[in-house]
């Protein structure tokens, strides 16, 4: 007997489930049930109207679940376009030590869903991180305590004002938090989908953006900028000093010359010049 995810907020934040009659209601639960693996379910409307004392027509149908199905095989077949998703999150050929997820990946490809599957799952994706931008958008508005702090833009401020006291907020800061979380996931080859990142993606995201409030909080040319102004014109010169190597301002430059050699001379000749644009001596 197979069990399966059901999403409990169908009921009320659903709107396409919502306008569904009775009748449709039951069968879309019943195929939901009553399908494969990754969602493929063998056409037998007349049977489940029968089973379930439903009236419901085959053409009605269709047109109802148009955006939610895929018929193929000749009407024979019919694919529910996002179970995968809501049941194993993304399937990615290249996770080989996953063994459910290839033999789904494998299924998918015996119904030749595949190619269907990858652009689905990149329409689903979008939508979620529209969702979680409108979400940060709003950020500063909100007055959900518990919703900000499941947000990563909650989290990065908190790193940000930990190493950076004295910083002044701006208005624009929450956009630029998520700028500089997308800028993280682009450098590090991760998926910016924040809703679904796995801990250690997003332990890495948080552990390289410390560094970043570090090296902003001891650059004098930077650490005035608002957020905002940093993530636009600063980002790559952060991400630079950060490859090379930290170097804190106060000591002599004799003494840094001696200390650094290799990647951390690089980093020293590239922080002295920034100090230099900057007009500051030592």
């Amino acid at each position: 007997m197979a069990k399966r995810f059901t999403d409990t907020e169908k009921w009320v934040k659903n709107k396409w489930f919502r306008k569904l009659s009775k009748d449709e209601k039951l069968f879309w639960l019943f195929i939901l049930d009553a399908c494969d693996s990754v969602g493929v379910w063998e056409e037998d409307v007349e049977f489940v109207c029968e089973l379930l004392d439903l009236e419901l027509s085959i053409e009605k149908l269709k047109e109802k679940f148009e955006s939610q199905i895929k018929i193929f095989r000749d009407g024979k077949k019919w694919w529910i376009k996002n179970f995968c998703f809501y049941q194993y999150g993304i399937l990615k050929e290249e996770n080989l030590k996953n063994k459910p997820h290839q033999k789904y990946i494998s299924e998918l490809k015996k119904h030749r869903l595949w190619i269907d599957y990858t652009k689905t799952i990149h329409s689903l994706e979008e939508k979620e991180e529209d969702k979680e931008k409108e979400k940060e958008e709003d950020f500063g508005k909100s007055e959900n305590l518990s919703a900000k702090k499941e947000s990563i833009v909650y989290q990065l401020e908190e790193i940000f004002i930990s190493e950076n006291k004295n910083y002044t907020k701006h208005e624009t800061d929450y956009p630029a938090y998520r700028k500089f979380a997308e800028f993280i996931c682009q450098q590090a080859g991760i998926k910016p989908n924040f809703n679904n990142l796995s801990e250690n993606d997003l332990n890495l995201i948080k552990q390289k953006f410390r560094t970043y409030a570090q090296i902003i909080a001891s650059t004098p040319h930077m650490v005035s900028k608002s957020l905002s102004d940093l993530v636009k014109f600063k980002i790559q010169e952060i991400a630079n000093i950060e490859k090379n190597g930290i170097k804190t301002y106060g000591t002599s430059s004799k003494q840094n010359s001696q200390r650094h050699s290799g990647k951390s001379a690089g980093a020293y000749e590239l922080i002295n010049e920034i100090k230099e644009d900057a007009g500051i001596t030592t």
